[in-house]
C-alpha cells in the first residue's frame, strides 16, 4: 500500500501536457510571418509527426520487419476566419503559387510554408521545454463548410503536406 500511495502521489504531482496549449508559427517567402493570425484563429490541429512504412517478410518460419522509408506528414488545421477572408486569401495565394491558372507549376521556394508547432508551451515569449515539430509544407486543399441552419462561426479546414521527409525546416 505504501508503494502504491507513492506511485499515485508521483502521478498527481507530474505536470501533464494540455492539448489546448499549443503555439503555431507559420511563415513563407510569399507572405511572410503570419503566426499571430494563425494563433488567433486556429482551433484544432491534427497530424502524425512521423509515419514509417514497411512490410513483413517471411524468413523460413520466422517473420522480420523490413522498413522501407519515412512518409511525408499530412497536417490538417481547423481555423476560423475574419469577415474579410484573410486566411482564405492567404491559402488561395499559396495555392496559386503552386499551380498557376496558366497551367504552370511553381518552384517550392516560392510557395513553401514553414510550420512549427510547439506543444505545451509556457508562454509565447518563452516556449522552452515544450515538444516541437517543424517542417516545410505546401497547401493541398481548403474545405469550407457553410450552413444557413445555424448561427455559428465559420470554420475552414486547411490541409498541408510535407514537401519532403528528409529535411527539417531551418529554425
Amino acid at each position: 500500500p505504501a508503494e502504491a500511495r507513492q506511485m499515485v502521489e508521483k502521478s498527481l504531482q507530474t505536470p501533464r501536457a494540455r492539448k489546448n496549449l499549443f503555439l503555431i508559427e507559420v511563415s513563407s517567402k510569399l507572405q511572410g510571418d503570419v503566426s499571430e493570425i494563425f494563433n488567433l484563429f486556429a482551433t484544432d490541429l491534427d497530424y502524425a509527426p512521423f509515419t514509417l512504412s514497411g512490410e513483413k517478410r517471411k524468413i523460413g518460419s520466422a517473420t522480420t520487419d523490413s522498413v522501407s522509408g519515412s512518409e511525408p506528414v499530412e497536417l490538417r488545421m481547423t481555423v476560423m476566419d475574419d469577415k474579410s477572408g484573410t486566411l482564405k486569401r492567404w491559402f488561395s495565394n499559396h495555392h496559386a503559387a503552386v499551380a498557376a491558372e496558366d497551367g504552370t507549376v511553381g518552384v517550392p521556394d516560392a510557395y513553401a510554408v514553414r510550420i512549427k508547432i510547439v506543444h505545451a508551451f509556457v508562454t509565447q515569449e518563452s516556449n522552452r521545454g515544450g515538444y516541437e515539430d517543424i517542417g516545410q509544407f505546401r497547401p493541398v486543399n481548403m474545405e469550407i463548410n457553410l450552413s444557413r441552419r445555424e448561427d455559428a462561426m465559420a470554420e475552414l479546414q486547411m490541409t498541408f503536406t510535407q514537401l519532403d521527409s528528409f529535411m527539417k525546416a531551418p529554425g
